[in-house]
C-alpha cells in the first residue's frame, strides 16, 4: 500500500477556510456550459448549422436506405395458441356460449 506524505499541509481552520475560499471563487469565474450556449451568438449558430446538416442529412439519405423486413407485430407473439384464445381473439363477435363450453364430457356416474 502506498501511503501520502500530508506533513506539508496544515492542519489549521485558517488553511481550510482559505482554500474553499479559493475553490469557491474559481468556481463562480468558471462559465458553465449550459451557461456559455446561452448567451454565446456563436454557440446559437454552431447548435443551428448542426441541426440543419442533420435535417438535411437525413432527408436525402433517408429514402434511399434499403428497406428491411419489418418484425412481426407483437401480438404474434402474445396472441394465444389455445382454441379457445383463437376463437376470442379472431371473432369479430363474441362467441356463443355453447362454444366456449367446449365438448360436453359423458358423466362417469351411471345415468339411467
Amino acid at each position: 500500500m502506498r501511503h501520502v506524505d500530508t506533513s506539508r499541509i496544515p492542519d489549521d481552520p485558517a488553511y481550510w477556510r482559505s482554500l474553499e475560499a479559493r475553490v469557491t471563487a474559481a468556481m463562480l469565474r468558471r462559465e458553465s456550459v449550459t451557461q456559455w450556449l446561452t448567451t454565446s451568438r456563436g454557440a446559437w449558430v454552431a447548435a443551428a448549422s448542426i441541426a440543419f446538416v442533420a435535417a438535411a442529412a437525413v432527408s436525402i439519405v433517408g429514402p434511399r436506405l434499403p428497406q428491411r423486413a419489418t418484425a412481426p407485430p407483437l401480438a404474434t407473439f402474445l396472441a394465444p395458441d389455445d382454441p379457445l384464445g383463437q376463437m376470442l381473439v379472431d371473432s369479430t363477435a363474441p362467441p356463443m356460449l355453447a362454444a366456449l363450453a367446449g365438448p360436453r364430457r359423458s358423466s362417469s356416474r351411471g345415468a339411467p
